[in-house]
C-alpha cells in the first residue's frame, strides 16, 4: 500500500505544465517580443549603417595609400552608377585592386559638399534624381584629384568629385540612421553621425 502512495506521488510531481500554464507562458512571451522587436530593428540597421561607413573608410584610405604608393592615379567607382551597389577600386591601367559587394539595406550617395553641387551643407537634403557622382580618384600625392585622367575601360561615368562626401543613410527608415564619411583639408578620411554642424552632412 505504502510502494502504491510513493508511485502515486511521483506521477503526480512530473506531470509538467498544464495547458494553461503554457499558453499563460506563450502569451508573455509574444508580448515581450512585440515590444522588443523595433528596438531590435533599429540596432539592426543602425549597425548596417556603420558596417557601410567603415568599409567605405577603409576602401577610401586603401586608394589614397595606392595613389601614393605607386605614384600614379587610382579611383574608386560606383558599381553601376550607384554606391548602394558598391564599388571598385582601379589603378590608373583599369587593374582592380578592390571590390566592395552591394549593400541591401542602405543607400549610399556622394556629393561635392564644398561647392554645393549637387547637395548642399550642411544640412544635407534629400538629393534630386541623377546628381549623384559615381567616382572619386587620388593623384600621385595620395590627394583627392578631380582632374585626373583615365583610359576609356575605367574612365568616371560622371565628373570627379574634388571634395568627396559620402552620406549613407537607412532605406526605408525616413533617413533616421545616416552617418557621413568625407575627406577634410588634409585629405583624411573622417566620419561622423550626419547630424553634427562639424560634419559635412
Amino acid at each position: 500500500m505504502t510502494m502504491m502512495r510513493n508511485v502515486n506521488m511521483a506521477t503526480r510531481s512530473v506531470r509538467g505544465f498544464t495547458l494553461m500554464e503554457l499558453m499563460v507562458t506563450l502569451t508573455v512571451a509574444a508580448v515581450l517580443g512585440i515590444l522588443a522587436a523595433p528596438s531590435l530593428r533599429l540596432y539592426l540597421v543602425t549597425q548596417q549603417v556603420r558596417n557601410a561607413s567603415f568599409d567605405l573608410t577603409s576602401a577610401l584610405s586603401y586608394a589614397r595609400s595606392e595613389a601614393a604608393k605607386d605614384n600614379n592615379y587610382v579611383i574608386i567607382s560606383a558599381v553601376n552608377g550607384k554606391w548602394q551597389n558598391g564599388w571598385k577600386i582601379q589603378d590608373i591601367n583599369c587593374n582592380i585592386l578592390q571590390t566592395q559587394a552591394a549593400y541591401d539595406s542602405t543607400s549610399v550617395t556622394l556629393s561635392d559638399w564644398r561647392t554645393g553641387y549637387p547637395l548642399p551643407a550642411p544640412p544635407l537634403p534629400a538629393p534630386a534624381a541623377g546628381t549623384f557622382f559615381t567616382s572619386v580618384a587620388f593623384g600621385k600625392t595620395g590627394r583627392v584629384n578631380s582632374s585626373a585622367s583615365f583610359p576609356a575601360a575605367c574612365a568616371p561615368a560622371s565628373p570627379l568629385v574634388a571634395t568627396p562626401t559620402f552620406r549613407i543613410v537607412s532605406v526605408g527608415t525616413s533617413g533616421t540612421t545616416t552617418r557621413c564619411v568625407y575627406l577634410d583639408g588634409s585629405n583624411r578620411v573622417r566620419t561622423g553621425n550626419g547630424v553634427s554642424t562639424n560634419t559635412p552632412c
